[in-house]
C-alpha cells in the first residue's frame, strides 16, 4: 500500500471515527509505530488533523450552534419595558 493510500484511508477513519490511534494504524496497515508516527506528522503538517499521545484526533470546523427560544418567550413573548421595571423593582424589595 502507497503512503497516500495509507493517509486516505486514515483519513476516512479519522471521520468516521473522530480519532485514531497510533498502534492500531501500525498493526491494521502491517507497518512500524514509526511509519505511523510518520504519516500523522506529515498529515498534521497538512492541517488535517491534530496529533496528540499516542495518535491524534480531526480537526473539526466550529460551527455556530443555533439556540432555541425558551418555553417562557415562546408563550408570553420578550418582556416589555415595563414588565421589566415591575420585576427589578420587586426584586429590591426581597433583598
Amino acid at each position: 500500500m502507497l503512503a497516500e493510500e495509507r493517509r486516505q484511508k486514515i483519513l476516512d477513519i479519522l471521520q468516521k471515527d473522530g480519532r485514531v490511534i497510533a498502534k492500531e494504524l501500525s498493526e491494521l496497515f502491517q507497518i512500524s509505530v514509526d511509519s505511523v508516527r510518520r504519516d500523522l506528522a506529515i498529515m498534521e503538517s497538512q492541517g488535517l488533523l491534530q496529533k496528540t499521545y499516542g495518535g491524534a484526533i480531526a480537526l473539526k470546523p466550529i460551527q455556530k450552534v443555533r439556540t432555541l427560544p425558551s418555553s417562557e418567550s415562546k408563550r408570553y413573548g420578550e418582556p416589555k419595558a415595563h414588565q421589566d421595571a415591575i420585576s427589578k423593582r420587586a426584586a429590591s424589595f426581597i433583598r
